[in-house]
């Protein structure tokens, strides 16, 4: 990662007793087993936050700096998708953490908790052991960043663009190849009724497709993200 990238507006510190409450939450809510430690890492030094620089609406300056990293997505017109990261999530534990409530210098930054339940129950996005980590683009965009908790690619970092805001041909056939692959593999077509549980693993496949993988590990992530200026 280059050196001038920050964090900035963290929520309190971590100590390892409240990552492991904070793991056992997400156990008890999602099922997930572990974190990998590579993101235990990070949020032991930052518990979330802002990415800097992320100048998108600076009219005082002569360019525009964001932090960015590559994608294998295509739009129609043959540019690659290399989206903005602006926020990390944060870890907030009500019972555990109330005493740093008058530390805290931006409550608009999401927590991991919430972040999933809204994504997972009220939208249905994510798959079944994929974690939202961080916000890309902007901050109404819903475009994430996750981390993958299944076992044949545990750790790796998806990213998510919202499909209310990139409809799916902005990527060509990317997209409808891949649950067209889903497809062909279970022997279903688009008049399948998928509501039955007997699809459970079907509808979890469909959901992951439309996650792009960007790395094989946070670190990985980490290390490739670039300021790109405009």
């Amino acid at each position: 990662m280059d050196i001038s990238i920050e964090i900035k507006g963290s929520f309190p510190k971590l100590d390892e007793k409240l990552l492991q409450k904070f793991e056992k939450l997400l156990e008890d809510r999602f099922k997930f087993k572990s974190l990998p430690q590579e993101y235990k890492d990070f949020l032991l030094k930052h518990n979330g936050g802002y990415i800097h620089p992320n100048d998108l609406v600076y009219e005082d300056k002569e360019f525009e700096e964001v932090v960015s990293f590559s994608t294998p997505l295509e739009f129609r017109d043959g540019s690659i998708d290399e989206p903005n990261l602006i926020m990390m999530f944060t870890v907030w534990l009500e019972e555990d953490m109330r005493s740093f409530e008058d530390s805290i210098e931006d409550w608009d930054i999401y927590s991991i908790v919430p972040s999933n339940i809204y994504s997972r129950e009220d939208f249905d996005i994510l798959p079944k052991f994929m974690m939202s980590i961080g916000l890309c683009n902007s901050i109404n965009s819903g475009d994430l960043l996750c981390i993958s908790l299944y076992e044949n690619d545990f750790g790796s970092i998806y990213y998510h663009p919202n499909k209310s805001m990139h409809p799916v041909p902005f990527y060509g056939d990317f997209f409808t190849n891949r649950r067209t692959e889903i497809y062909e593999k279970y022997k279903i077509d688009a008049e399948t009724d998928l509501d039955s549980p007997e699809f459970d693993e079907v509808n979890d496949e469909i959901r992951r497709a439309y996650f792009v993988k960007v790395a094989d590990s946070f670190n990985d992530l980490w290390k490739n993200l670039k300021i790109i200026r405009y």
